[in-house]
């Protein structure tokens, strides 16, 4: 199936379209302009892509298209002439499926950074009643995520040997400062807090917090994410705070443009089937 993008040449739009075209066979761009540098939609193409949605008005022809909604209400009126929408989030994704898009897929766009080593750092004691989280820092690190712990050592910490953190423990509270500089991110997993101290702790030291509505957390800038959830919760709507495996996830490895092409290409061999 041939693919022709629409997209506006020198803007990000063309970088978007080109991560396409270096990824996916049988896509142009603009294939059907007068002029070179100019936009233009292809007659002979078997779909028209138009990045963005709403150069469907400026650029028609007959046939199959798709259209890329990044913000806005101004392409909403075009969406019966999509066989299929891409959002670039769920906000965008949800307005529209509820103005009747009957084929909608968010695919975001990617970075050129690659991914990075990152550390997240939790601190304090664990109790016996699993209030302090300690379950998400074990389903966290099962899953590949790198902890360490800064805590007790000594008589303490053997009294507390049932309840301890699911992770290496190199720090002692009396070693906060190197605790803090080793890490890139603070993680709060509690369920129920007065504060906790930590997070004043880690915004003066300039390290970023993750945290749930417990005690002050969202007083203060964090990244948010539901409380005692490791994974989705139910019912999670657009803006709503995600599950703490997602925020992890966006940390660690954020949408490359690999993701970007490969979900191209699932969209249009499933629309090749549609349209043919």
């Amino acid at each position: 199936m041939k693919i022709n993008i629409v997209a506006k040449p020198g803007w990000i739009l063309e970088r978007l379209a080109r991560e396409i075209i270096d990824r996916v066979p049988d896509v142009t761009l603009n294939a059907g302009a007068l002029l070179p540098g100019e936009r233009g939609a292809d007659p002979f193409a078997d779909v028209n892509y138009y990045l963005p949605a709403k150069d469907l008005r400026k650029y028609p022809v007959d046939g199959h298209a798709i259209g890329f909604y990044t913000h806005g209400e101004n392409a909403f009126d075009l969406i019966p002439r999509f066989d299929a929408c891409v959002a670039m989030n769920r906000t965008m994704a949800r307005a529209l499926e509820a103005r009747g898009a009957a084929h909608v897929t968010i695919i975001r766009p990617g970075t050129d950074a690659p991914p990075r080593p990152v550390v997240f750092g939790v601190i304090g004691r664990v109790y016996n009643d699993g209030r302090k989280g300690e379950a998400l820092v074990a389903a966290a690190v099962a899953d590949g995520f790198r902890f360490v712990a800064c805590g007790f050592r000594g008589r303490r910490a053997r009294a507390m040997k049932r309840h301890q953190w699911p992770c290496p423990m190199p720090y002692t509270i009396a070693e906060r400062d190197a605790f803090y500089a080793a890490i890139d991110y603070l993680v709060v997993t509690s369920t129920e807090e007065g504060g906790p101290m930590p997070v004043l702790e880690a915004i003066a030291r300039g390290v970023p917090v993750i945290a749930p509505n417990v005690g002050w957390c969202w007083e203060f800038p964090v990244l948010r994410y539901a409380i005692g959830y490791y994974a989705a919760p139910p019912h999670v709507g657009a803006l709503e705070p995600p599950p703490l495996r997602q925020v992890l996830e966006q940390l660690t490895a954020p949408p490359s443009w690999q993701h970007w092409g490969e979900a191209h290409a699932r969209l249009f061999a499933e629309l090749s089937r549609k349209v043919a």
